[in-house]
């Protein structure tokens, strides 16, 4: 209509003008708007992921690491200790922070605490009045049987450390 006007000598109005320029420059700023977004989007995702790669994720894993290899030095279960559980629960909320795909990969490793903390009660209960002598086949068993969650556990972290090893470069 505008460019029919225009050949036929006519003046266009203003709005005829104005709202096809405002409308073109409005999606613009949006696409652009979006672009932007997305790019310090993935900036703010890697500088998140960088933080937990070098802080809380080394300190779990380490943690968990170490405590596998000392069960298969002394052969006794270990069970959860407060200060591991509260470091799981920061690398949990950072992870889940960065992205849903993080937090998923993370969350895996729930399941294995829960069952170690689990079998520690149970050890527990089970050896509780008996001497270490009378003792020694139930440790034994447990030992068995908690090593292999502390295992999953080591390999959920290793997991999530190599993801944001290839995410970082």
């Amino acid at each position: 209509m505008f460019a029919d006007q225009v050949a036929a000598g006519a003046s266009p109005e203003w709005w005829e003008v104005a709202v096809p320029a405002f409308a073109a420059a409005g999606f613009g700023a949006l696409v652009g708007g979006g672009i932007t977004w997305w790019l310090q989007r993935g900036s703010w995702l890697r500088r998140a992921r960088a933080e937990i790669y070098r802080g809380v994720l080394h300190e779990v894993h380490d943690e968990v690491n170490d405590t596998v290899e000392r069960m298969k030095r002394t052969e006794e279960p270990q069970g959860q200790s407060p200060e591991l559980g509260r470091r799981y629960s920061d690398l949990y909320r950072d992870a889940s922070a960065a992205s849903r795909k993080d937090g998923r990969k993370v969350e895996r490793f729930l399941a294995q605490w829960t069952e170690i903390g689990n079998l520690a009660n149970e050890w527990t209960a089970a050896k509780d009045g008996l001497t270490n002598q009378d003792a020694e086949p139930i440790t034994r068993d447990y030992y068995g049987r908690q090593l292999v969650p502390w295992q999953r556990a080591n390999s959920v972290l290793h997991d999530y450390n190599e993801f944001l090893k290839s995410k970082l470069g």
